[in-house]
């Protein structure tokens, strides 16, 4: 399954693969996988320098 939503990636499935520019950055599993939270997928994902840029933009 394919969703950009970062709760049902947490709790459905038994993988959870984060990709940018066509490429695994993160990937999760098991416990680890159900211990993450919305909050932790998104800092992993969105730097400081990204987010600088959206509010210039």
């Amino acid at each position: 399954m394919v969703t950009y939503n970062m709760e049902q990636a947490i709790a459905l499935g038994n993988r959870l693969v984060m990709m940018r520019k066509r490429e695994i950055t993160y990937e999760l599993s098991g416990q680890e996988k159900q211990d993450t939270e919305v909050f932790e997928l998104i800092r992993l994902f969105v730097t400081d320098d990204e987010l600088l840029l959206e509010r210039i933009s």
